[in-house]
């Protein structure tokens, strides 16, 4: 179901509103905040690993490093078991601070102890892909201004420090502030772009359920009877009628099974000439149902086709008990002579009247 047909559909223009407070949705955005809680929380754990293996090897002397390392460890912890996912909101809030700024100061942290000897603005792409995400485009790109900025300030004050030749690391910290801003650009538009993929398949789901729900309630109050089978003559769906007609009125449908009652066949016969012929076939059968007796029925068949691949082609029988069907076209009869009746009995009481009047006028000159 596309967009023209959700637009067209018996039901009107859905509640938008509604789908955006959907219980699925909020689920969606759970898995989202989830995901994010785990990869920072992995993240964490590894950079422990990788300091304190520097630390206790040797390579690395410092112990701020590590420390560092813990405290982040300890609020991703914190981040993933205690907080519940809430929006971040489109400014530098609690929210923000409590999650993407917790991000932004460690690895800012670790890059200016560390100095030039591990390389960590990589790290930063977590956070800004955290609030182009969970967040507002506004929000994405504040955040990859604030990151190139640091790193713009971090390459300033080494430079000043060391008095060397840092054309090289303006350059990289400019090239990695302009991959965040795509990064933000990209992933804010991606799942923008994915959220309202959601959207719409929610609302046409929606739609097609009821749509759904309303052939069910149709199907289920026709006095005709509605028989689906597939190839193999298993019986996928019958209405009240149909099961009356063949003697199963308490069965459920997807039990029943055209080959396996004698009575049956000449339904099982008209289903596999329709799925082998693919065209549709009108005749008037014969039902022998043991006790039931005798049901003289009549079978129109339509079949229905796939439309992708690798699914196999139905039947649709319709049945009308020929009693019936006969009754009715005597009473159809009957109300056709009755209204004809009346039709020429008003025509002839028209002539009648006349004749009438023009006798009592007769009669009035004769008097005189």
């Amino acid at each position: 179901m596309d967009d023209d047909a959700t637009q067209h559909s018996w039901f009107g223009p859905p509640d938008i509103a509604a789908v955006l407070e959907s219980t699925e949705e909020s689920r969606e955005y759970v898995r989202q905040w989830q995901g994010f809680m785990t990869a920072r929380l992995a993240l964490s754990v590894v950079m422990v690993a990788l300091q304190g293996s520097l630390y206790f090897t040797g390579f690395a002397q410092s112990r701020l490093l590590v420390a560092i390392c813990v405290a982040y460890f300890v609020a991703t912890l914190a981040s993933r078991l205690l907080e519940k996912p809430h929006a971040l909101g489109t400014s530098f809030n609690k929210s923000w601070l409590s999650l993407v700024g917790v991000d932004v100061v460690a690895f800012s942290a670790l890059q200016i102890v560390q100095g030039n000897n591990i390389n960590y603005t990589p790290l930063f792409a977590l956070p800004v892909l955290l609030s182009a995400v969970l967040g507002p485009l506004r929000l994405a790109l504040g955040t990859a201004a604030g990151v190139t900025v640091l790193l713009l300030v971090n390459t300033t004050w080494t430079h000043l420090t060391s008095l060397a030749d840092a054309t090289a690391y303006f350059v990289q910290s400019a090239l990695s502030g302009v991959g965040y801003f795509v990064i933000a650009l990209l992933a804010n538009q991606l799942s923008t772009r994915l959220a309202n993929a959601g959207q719409r398949a929610r609302l046409n789901q929606a739609a097609a359920n009821i749509q759904r729900h309303v052939n069910e309630l149709v199907i289920e109050s026709l006095q005709d009877g509605v028989v689906i089978v597939d190839a193999s003559g298993r019986v996928l769906a019958a209405n009240p009628a149909a099961r009356r007609l063949l003697g199963v009125a308490h069965a459920q449908p997807h039990l029943l099974d055209l080959k396996a009652h004698a009575g049956w066949a000449p339904l099982w016969n008209l289903t596999r000439v329709c799925i082998g012929t693919g065209e549709g076939l009108e005749e008037d059968v014969t039902l022998r149902q043991g006790a039931l007796g005798v049901q003289r029925i009549k079978v129109r068949t339509r079949l229905a086709a796939p439309q992708g691949g690798g699914a196999d082609s139905l039947c649709v029988l319709f049945l009308q008990d020929l009693r019936a069907l006969e009754a009715r076209m005597r009473t159809e009869k009957l109300a056709s002579m009755g209204r004809m009746s009346t039709a020429v009995a008003h025509e002839i009481r028209n002539p009648l009247a006349a004749i009438s009047q023009a006798n009592a006028l007769l009669e009035e000159d004769l008097g005189d």
